[in-house]
């Protein structure tokens, strides 16, 4: 400064202040910075190219084997009709709403008769055991004790038909019509096609001369799946257990489907053959809000207790829980990483870089793809007042929560209190006989190492094409799995081809499923069965 020269600043925390610390001069800590960068840049490459050499689907559909045999599309139609005539609703004790169907054991007599005629084949070679009166469960006795028995599940209960829905619906909810190559009616996808399926393919195995599988294989048709599951397929789980069936080497129920469009950057032509390997927690919470009621012609200067709550709801809407990655959507991404053109694959193959990012895209893409990255919180119920003149003493909401793998039901129970605890809500989990808390199912195993993994893999291909990429997701809704998973570390939630029209209708208006599709479907659990537990 004497000399007329100012020092050079240092600034705070700035790059000059850093390459005056390590003693690097601008050029020198430019070349530190191009060489970390490319350090980086050469890592995730590297894991991007690892990851879409190491993808080796099952593919064999080569030398004329075997894919499916010749189904009759008017039989399998025309048997899946039948299940639909019969109205077999399970309601909620609690839910006393107008709605078509029938819950009485008439209902579920009517399916049952109508699988003894529509499979008399099936029923040849299966020994069935009616469990809680209207449940099924048929065991396939395999020629070979040694190996774990392979548990293929379904339902045979659907969900009412609302008064109001009713009247959305193009054709009688529980009539079974054929029309337009499809039938029409309340299980046609949710999942009475897949009992028609499985008792299909079980004839189709037996008209090729297979009359006893190597590995036993059990067929369990719950009747209270939409309820929960506990008088059905809990008391199917009882009686595996009486019988000594200690470990499953398999459990497939419904939850996944083949379909088009499920990732971006996806050739058109190519299909995902989504199958979960976990599922979602679930319970219900209940919010309470009470406070001294009165007349509404001067109702109190803090509101009501519809008020509180209409508060509380909003609360918790506009605090989503946090956004997460799990294990299964990782793996799902990782699985479409040699179909895809960059940027998405090194995206996809690096998502402990970029898993911020692929988060916001999901949640932001669609409601399901956004229930696949948090815990969700859906207000289903809101209750209170009696008459339009007079304030309440109380109201109450219920929150239908599905919890992330990963997390637990507690969790989401202490989140819901933080969101709301300035408000003077009470926030309660329920659980009596017909409501339960249950925690996420465990991450099944998946890959090339995993022999039922193998073969389901081999029979989307042999059932679908080349074009189909099977991968796992977290599923979200819940399913009778969950009594079974204290006996198998191996479970998996899948469906047949379908298109986001068909997904929508389920538990909707006008639920249908193409008779191609149906095929489809039988071939998939004959292709299956015979994989894992014939050949």
């Amino acid at each position: 400064e004497k000399c007329g020269h100012r020092r050079p600043m240092h600034h705070a925390f700035g790059i000059p202040h850093i390459m005056h610390v390590f003693m690097l001069p601008p050029l020198g800590f430019m070349s530190v910075v191009v060489a970390f960068a490319a350090f980086v840049i050469s890592v995730l490459y590297r894991r991007t190219l690892l990851l879409g050499n190491d993808f080796r689907p099952h593919v064999d559909l080569h030398g004329g084997e075997f894919t499916g045999s010749s189904y009759s599309s008017d039989s399998l139609a025309r048997s899946l009709a039948a299940l639909i005539q019969c109205p077999s609703v399970s309601l909620d004790s609690r839910d006393s709403s107008s709605s078509a169907g029938d819950s009485s054991s008439s209902a579920f007599d009517c399916v049952h008769d109508a699988l003894f005629e529509k499979f008399p084949n099936a029923h040849a070679v299966l020994a069935l055991t009616k469990v809680a009166k209207h449940s099924l469960l048929y065991e396939w006795k395999g020629s070979d004790s040694t190996l774990e028995p392979l548990l293929l599940v379904a339902h045979v209960d659907v969900v009412p038909v609302s008064a109001e829905q009713k009247t959305m619906w193009s054709h009688e909810p529980f009539g079974g019509e054929i029309v337009d190559n499809r039938v029409w009616g309340r299980g046609a996808l949710d999942v009475k096609d897949r009992v028609v399926a499985q008792l299909a393919a079980v004839e189709a195995l037996v008209a090729r001369g297979v009359r006893q599988p190597k590995r036993t294989v059990y067929l369990a048709y719950g009747h209270d799946e939409e309820v929960m599951g506990y008088r059905g397929a809990g008391a199917i789980a009882k009686e595996l257990k009486r019988r000594g069936v200690a470990r499953l080497a398999c459990v497939v129920d419904e939850g996944g489907a083949v379909v088009k469009g499920a990732l971006p950057g996806l050739a058109k032509h190519m299909e995902y053959a989504a199958v979960g390997t976990s599922e979602k927690g679930y319970l219900n919470v209940r919010l309470r809000s009470t406070m001294a009621g009165g007349h509404a012609a001067w109702p109190p200067a803090q509101g009501s207790p519809v008020t509180a709550i209409g508060r509380a709801l909003a609360a918790i809407h506009e605090n989503p829980l946090p956004l997460r990655l799990t294990p299964p959507v990782v793996a799902m991404l990782e699985r479409a990483v040699p179909f895809v053109s960059e940027p998405l694959r090194t995206i996809f193959a690096n998502t402990h870089v970029f898993g911020p990012i692929v988060t916001r895209v999901f949640s932001g893409k669609s409601p399901k793809t956004a229930a696949m990255v948090r815990t969700t919180i859906a207000a289903t119920k809101v209750l209170g007042g009696d008459k339009s003149n007079v304030v309440p003493a109380a109201a109450e909401a219920w929150l239908n929560v599905r919890v992330l793998p990963g997390e637990k039901a507690r969790d989401a129970v202490s989140a819901i209190r933080d969101r709301v605890a300035h408000l003077g809500v009470e926030v309660d989990a329920i659980e009596d006989d017909e409501h339960h808390v249950f925690d996420p199912a465990p991450i099944s195993p998946y890959g090339s190492d995993v022999p039922a993994w193998v073969a389901l893999e081999r029979a989307f291909h042999r059932t679908y094409g080349r074009d189909v990429i099977m991968a796992p997701m977290v599923m979200m809704g819940g399913t009778d799995s969950k009594h079974y998973v204290t006996m198998t570390d191996t479970v998996y939630r899948m469906g047949p081809r379908l298109t986001d029209a068909e997904i929508s209708s389920v538990h909707g208006a006008d639920e249908s499923i193409g008779v191609d599709t149906l095929v489809d479907e039988a071939r998939l659990f004959e292709n299956f069965v015979a994989l894992y537990c014939v050949d």
